[in-house]
């Protein structure tokens, strides 16, 4: 549904009326919104544009739709297939949380 390019620019993909394709767990891409962070932490950090605008988006999501829901991302659903997707440490995904 979004995309964060490394210099923290926040592009629109599929429209949230659509359900998003981005998971096979069960129920997920029903009920889940998909942000895309440009990049491989693995190999160099996410920018601190990229985590300003991933929380900005977060809490503007959580604000449209007046609920607090949780935040993952692919490894925590497939952790096989995607073990490094997206990269966020637990710091960082407790800052979202």
């Amino acid at each position: 549904h979004f995309v964060i390019t490394r210099e923290g620019a926040i592009e629109k993909g599929r429209s949230l009326d659509y359900q998003g394709a981005h998971t096979r767990a069960k129920g997920k891409n029903r009920s889940g919104i998909g942000i895309c962070v440009i990049g491989d932490s693995t190999k160099e950090p996410f920018t601190q544009n990229q985590l300003f605008a991933l929380f900005n988006l977060v809490n503007a999501l959580r604000w449209r739709y007046k609920k607090d829901f949780p935040v993952s991302q692919h490894s925590d659903h497939d952790p096989r297939r995607k073990p490094f997707c997206a990269g966020l440490s637990k710091q960082q995904l407790g800052a979202l949380s």
